[in-house]
C-alpha cells in the first residue's frame, strides 16, 4: 500500500487516512485546502488524537459512512429508455454537471480540473436520451488504483440529481450503474457517505444493500463547512445582534450555555466568561453606567476636552423655546437615550415632543442638532478595529412604481440580507421626510431620480453601514482610543458626527456604547476579534 495518499477531486482533496502512519502528516495534508473547496479526511486512524489537539481546526463530519459488500450484490433488472448513464468525457460535460451542483447547493468541480484528474477517479453523468441534457452525476474512486488498496475497495462521492429532473429513479440508476462498474473491476467493497439528516438517501442505499459502518470523516472548520459544525438550533436562540458571536464561539469549539435572552456563558479549557451580547465581565458596571447616562458621559467628555453638541439636562418646559431660538434645530431625548425625537425646528412640535418624552422619563435632555455624516467607531483592546458610516436609505425611481412600492422593494432586499432586522418602516417619520422633498407615498418617482427616504437612519430602520475603516482620519481614531482608555472599556463603540470629513478637526461625539452591536461592522472580522479578547 502506498503511503500518505490524497486525491484532488475537483471539490477538494480526499485524504485517505489509512495510508498515513503519522498524525502530524495527516493534519498537515488536511489543512492544505483551497478557499472555495472542501477537503475530507476519510477513515482516519487516530481521530481521537486529532480532535483532542485540534478541536479549533477540525470537526467530525455529521454523516454516516455506508459499506456494500460487492460480492453479494446481484445485478438487478432495470434500465430506462428516457435517460442513460455514461462517463463524462469533456469539459463541457463537467460544466453541465456543475450547473446541477450549483442548483443543489453542492460544491462544483474546479474549472480545468477534469483534464488533469487522477486516473483513479471516474465521473459519470446521467443524460436525457433525447435532449442530451445532463440531470446528475456521480464520482467513483478506485482505491486500488489510488494507493494499491489490498482490500480492493472503491468509494462514491458527489452524488447529485437535479430535483427538477422530469424523470424519477435517476439516483438509484446511478448507484446501480457504478456498482456494476466496480464489480467489473473485481472490487470487493464500496463506501459512501450520507448526511445524518438525509433520510431518503439513507433508505435508498439500504435498499441496495448498504449497511452503516463506524468509519469517521474529519473536515476543516472553514466558512464553507460552517453549517455542518455550528448548531443552527443554538445560534437561533439568540437575537441577530448576538448570533455572530455565538457562531464564532462554536466554530472554535467553545462551549455555549444560554442563560437568558442574549446573556450567555462561554467556557473553554476551564476558563468561563459571562456575556450579554458584546458586553463581557471585562467591563465594569460603573463604566457601563457612564456610557448609558448622557449626563455622566458628557461630563467625562468635558474632562477630556472633547466636543459634543450643546446640551441641557432636566430642562423645564418654559425654557425649551429659548434653547430652540438660540440653536435653530434641536432634538429631545431621555437621559438614557431610550426615546429620542427627530429634528425639531418649530415650537408646536417642540412642546408636543417634550410632553411625549416627559411622560416616559423625569429627565429630559434637549440638544443642538448637528448636520454631518455619522460614524460608528469600534474599539477593541484600545485599538480602532472598524469604522462604519451610517447612510440613510435611498430609492431610485423607474418611472413606474410609487415611492411606497420602491421603499417596500428596497426594504425586502435589506431584510433578506440581515435576517429580517434591517428594514425601512413605513411610518410617520418616513412619510414626513418624503413629504418635505415634495413627494407622497403615492407619487410615481421619475426614472433615474434618487430620493432619500429617512433623515437619519439606524441599522434597524433601513440604514446602510458602509465600511470606512481605512479612510477614517487618524486624528478621530485617536479620539476614540482616548475615550476607551479613560473608561477602561475593552470593547466599545463611539458615535461621532463630522460636518466635513475633509476637515476632521471639527467633530462632535454623540454617544458611546459598552455593548456595541457588532452587526454594524461587517467586513472587519469583528466576531473573531471579540472572541480573541475573551480567550
Amino acid at each position: 500500500m502506498q503511503e500518505n495518499v490524497s486525491l484532488d477531486c475537483g471539490w477538494g482533496k480526499l485524504v485517505f487516512g489509512e495510508t498515513f502512519s503519522e498524525t502530524k502528516k495527516t493534519i498537515t495534508e488536511l489543512k492544505k485546502e483551497r478557499k472555495t473547496e472542501r477537503n475530507v479526511l476519510f477513515y482516519p486512524l487516530d481521530p481521537q488524537l486529532m480532535m483532542t489537539t485540534n478541536a479549533s481546526d477540525f470537526f467530525l463530519n455529521p454523516a454516516y459512512v455506508y459499506k456494500l459488500d460487492l460480492k453479494t450484490f446481484s445485478k438487478r433488472k432495470g434500465g430506462r429508455s428516457t435517460f442513460h448513464i455514461r462517463k463524462a468525457e469533456t469539459e463541457e460535460d463537467i460544466e453541465a454537471l456543475n450547473i446541477v451542483y450549483g442548483k443543489m447547493k453542492m460544491i462544483p468541480l474546479r474549472k480545468n480540473w477534469f483534464g488533469k484528474k487522477d486516473e483513479a477517479i471516474t465521473v459519470y453523468v446521467v443524460e436525457d436520451t433525447k435532449t442530451k441534457e445532463i440531470y446528475g452525476g456521480i464520482m467513483l474512486i478506485d482505491h486500488v488504483t489510488a494507493f494499491k488498496d489490498s482490500k480492493k475497495s472503491v468509494s462514491v462521492w458527489s452524488v447529485v440529481v437535479n430535483s427538477n429532473a422530469p424523470y424519477t429513479g435517476m439516483g438509484k440508476a446511478l448507484m446501480k450503474y457504478v456498482i456494476q462498474e466496480a464489480k467489473k473491476k473485481k472490487r470487493q467493497r464500496m463506501f459512501l457517505s450520507v448526511m445524518a439528516d438525509n433520510i431518503p438517501a439513507q433508505r435508498l442505499y439500504e435498499q441496495l444493500g448498504f449497511v452503516k459502518t463506524p468509519i469517521l470523516m474529519i473536515k476543516n472548520k472553514t466558512p464553507i463547512n460552517e453549517d455542518l459544525f455550528v448548531s443552527r438550533e443554538i445560534v437561533n436562540r439568540f437575537s441577530s445582534r448576538t448570533r455572530g458571536i455565538i457562531r464564532e464561539a462554536l466554530k472554535r469549539g467553545i462551549q455555549v450555555r444560554q442563560i437568558n435572552d442574549d446573556i450567555y456563558e462561554l467556557s473553554l479549557g476551564g476558563q468561563i466568561m459571562n456575556c450579554d451580547g458584546s458586553l463581557s465581565e471585562k467591563t465594569s458596571a460603573i463604566m457601563q453606567e457612564i456610557c448609558k447616562n448622557q449626563k455622566y458621559f458628557f461630563k467625562m467628555l468635558e474632562r477630556l476636552d472633547i466636543p459634543y453638541p450643546v446640551s441641557e439636562f432636566h430642562i423645564h418646559q418654559t425654557k425649551i423655546e429659548s434653547f430652540l431660538v438660540k440653536h435653530k434645530k434641536v432634538v429631545l431625548k431621555t437621559l438614557r437615550k431610550r426615546i429620542t425625537s427627530q429634528d425639531i425646528i418649530d415650537n408646536k412640535t417642540l412642546h408636543k415632543q417634550f410632553s411625549r418624552i416627559r411622560q416616559c422619563s423625569n429627565e429630559v435632555l434637549i440638544q443642538e442638532s448637528k448636520e454631518g455624516s455619522i460614524y460608528r467607531v469600534l474599539t477593541m483592546k484600545y485599538k480602532v478595529v472598524a469604522v462604519v458610516e451610517t447612510q440613510p436609505p435611498v430609492i431610485i425611481g423607474n418611472g413606474k412604481l410609487t415611492v411606497a412600492q420602491l421603499i417596500k422593494k428596497l426594504s425586502r432586499r435589506k431584510q433578506a440580507a440581515s435576517e429580517g432586522v434591517n428594514k425601512i418602516p413605513m411610518d410617520s417619520k418616513t412619510r414626513a421626510f418624503v413629504a418635505r422633498q415634495g413627494y407622497t407615498f403615492e407619487s410615481i418617482l421619475e426614472k433615474g431620480k434618487t430620493l432619500q427616504v429617512r433623515k437619519k437612519s439606524s441599522y434597524y430602520t433601513g440604514g446602510t453601514m458602509k465600511d470606512v475603516t481605512s479612510q477614517f482620519p487618524d486624528s478621530l481614531k485617536k479620539v476614540a482610543i482616548k475615550i476607551a482608555k479613560y473608561l477602561n472599556i475593552p470593547v466599545m463603540s463611539l458615535e461621532i458626527i463630522v460636518p466635513d470629513i475633509s476637515k476632521p478637526e471639527e467633530y462632535f461625539v454623540l454617544e458611546a456604547s459598552a455593548r456595541p452591536n457588532l452587526q454594524y461592522f461587517i467586513g472587519q472580522n469583528v466576531y473573531a476579534k471579540f472572541i480573541d479578547i475573551l480567550f
